[in-house]
């Protein structure tokens, strides 16, 4: 019997059309079962693509039997495969997988149906492919990669079930057994990267994943010597696809007869598929298929300026991988340096006197922008506490957030922002900048005792401290009803990586010790006592610790008390 061929669309009409068309045209195509796996839009204008796509859907014929699996809400392409998946081989034992951008060959389905009957109890054999890389020549009509693909594949029930949701704990075996060269093809690729961007929410691939988790059981897919599918999602309208023409081929239009292999990997493919992999990053703009992309997207006129500023020279950035915060203490400038204070108060006296718009991190921004996601989320929680919002923001400086943010706050019945500062910036804040709203303390005792903030805001400060999660231990022992962490640090892991931070010149000329926490350490160290209930990419975006390049990005979450 065929196995059953799932169909994963959105609301590219044109591409889903000429994928179904190109499907018809199959063998087989008129014995076989198609699910069509239709994702609920992701906001209001894509409402109606979604309409006008799933009215096409209604008209398609040519085929065994056709469902139609319709969400209401949107699962985002990643939860949409994983679930449609495994629904699907739980019901059938077995799946061809296509995304809505797949053109096949008309011997596409014979070949995968007859590959899926010949290593169904073959159990090395994790999946059987439909796309042939570029350069990759083998002596036999197909050959077997330890690796596993996304653009047009099937697999069985069993062998899907060796799927990991968990990307840190993938990410781990990888590391602890040593595989990150084997896994990366020599170094020829940036699966790792891969990975560690979809810890970090930086893409959202299932794909990288279903590589690693089969990867880690030693398992192998199977390849067509010429390509019986063709991706036209990279002409830059696929998800996680940039304009990317490096990965074109043609289809192949003759029928693959299955060879007799022996179950191993081809070492000969192995190594011109490396080749094919050098060749492409050396080309101008030629990147891995799936692409970091930020799940939020920030203000361009902000991005554009924070990067500017991290690229403007090579001095400028995150350096180095240090054993002790007093290590790097001794080689920087230091926090409590005076110049940090003078710069930050100069700009912000302009933003209190409406010269500017706001500012960050002494930089004056003059075109008004809320910081977004973190005063919806402030707007969310004042909405569900009467009208009400008492923020503690503790590291808040002189008030950087305060100013940009208050004007979205002043029809609340109660609004008020009390700021926890060193010394000095306290002295500034308390002398200058204290009003009737904004109040500066030096010990959150001092605040404790005056008011009853609700929401404990930690934007970018965790970096700064030499115990980072010491200091959060007693915050968290103040039980706080919400906590935000915005503009951190975070990676892949499995460490905390102690780095020194070096200022660009034109913002004010300083050095200080900065960490680069390990999300999943802490995640781990809020879940006993908060709910994480929304996180985000935040300012910032990615960056590159030198000298070796282990990237980071600038997260945030919103925890809510259990």
């Amino acid at each position: 019997m065929n196995a059953p061929i799932a169909l994963f669309v959105y609301n590219r009409l044109d591409h889903t059309q000429r994928t179904v068309e190109s499907l018809k045209k199959n063998i087989g195509a008129d014995q076989s079962t198609l699910l069509i796996f239709s994702d609920g839009p992701k906001n209001k204008s894509d409402f109606e693509k979604i309409k006008i796509l799933r009215e096409y859907l209604k008209t398609i014929s040519g085929f065994g039997e056709i469902n139609f699996i319709e969400r209401e809400k949107n699962l985002g392409l990643a939860e949409s495969i994983i679930t449609g998946v495994t629904e699907v081989v739980n019901q059938f034992g077995k799946i061809i997988v296509l995304e809505d951008d797949m053109l096949t060959s008309p011997y596409f389905l014979t070949f995968m149906n007859e590959a899926l009957d010949k290593y169904e109890h073959e159990t090395k054999v994790c999946a059987i492919h439909g796309y042939a890389y570029p350069e990759v020549k083998s002596a036999f009509f197909q050959y077997f990669l330890r690796m596993s693909d996304c653009w047009g594949w099937a697999t069985w029930q069993d062998r899907w079930a060796l799927f990991q949701r968990d990307g840190y704990e993938l990410l781990t075996q990888i590391t602890n057994q040593k595989l990150v060269e084997l896994f990366d093809f020599e170094g020829s690729a940036n699966y790792l990267q891969m990975l560690k961007e979809q810890i970090l929410g930086l893409n959202n691939s299932w794909a990288i994943r279903w590589y690693a988790s089969t990867f880690l059981k030693n398992k192998l897919g199977l390849f067509p010597s010429k390509s019986l599918v063709r991706n036209i999602g990279t002409d830059g309208s696929g998800q996680h696809c940039q304009m990317d023409h490096s990965m074109d081929i043609d289809l192949s239009h003759e029928k693959m007869i299955l060879s007799d292999l022996s179950i191993t990997e081809d070492q000969t493919a192995r190594k011109q598929l490396i080749n094919f992999f050098n060749e492409k990053i050396k080309s101008p703009g030629m990147l891995d298929k799936i692409k970091k992309y930020p799940v939020y997207l920030l203000p361009k006129i902000l991005i554009k300026k924070i990067r500017n500023f991290i690229l403007e020279n090579d001095k400028a950035g995150y350096f180095g991988n240090y054993r002790s915060w007093e290590e790097v203490k001794n080689i920087s400038t230091g926090y409590e340096h005076n110049t940090i204070l003078n710069a930050v108060e100069k700009s912000l006296q302009k933003v209190k006197r409406g010269k500017a718009a706001f500012e960050r991190d002494s930089v004056l921004f003059y075109q008004h922008e809320y910081s977004q996601p973190l005063t919806q989320i402030l707007k969310d929680i004042a909405g569900s506490n009467s009208s009400r919002l008492s923020v503690l923001d503790f590291g808040g400086s002189l008030g950087s957030l305060y100013y940009q943010n208050k004007n979205a706050f002043s029809n609340l019945d109660l609004f008020e922002w009390c700021i926890v500062e060193q010394d000095s910036f306290f002295l500034a804040g308390k002398k200058q900048f204290e009003d009737g709203v904004l109040h500066f303390y030096r010990h959150i005792s001092d605040c404790l005792n005056d008011r009853r903030p609700d929401v404990l805001l930690l934007s970018s400060v965790l970096s700064y401290l030499e115990n980072p999660f010491h200091t959060l231990e007693s915050l968290l022992a103040y039980n706080f009803k919400w906590i935000i962490i915005d503009r951190t640090l975070l990676m892949a892991g499995p460490q905390n990586r102690l780095t020194l931070q070096k200022v660009p010149p034109s913002i004010y000329d300083a050095s200080y010790p900065c960490w680069i926490i390990c999300q999943n350490l802490l995640l781990n160290f809020f879940a006993k006592q908060y709910n994480l209930k929304y996180q985000f990419n935040a300012l910032g975006g990615v960056i590159k610790i030198k000298p070796d390049h282990e990237i980071a990005a600038f997260k945030g979450f919103l925890f809510e008390h259990k």
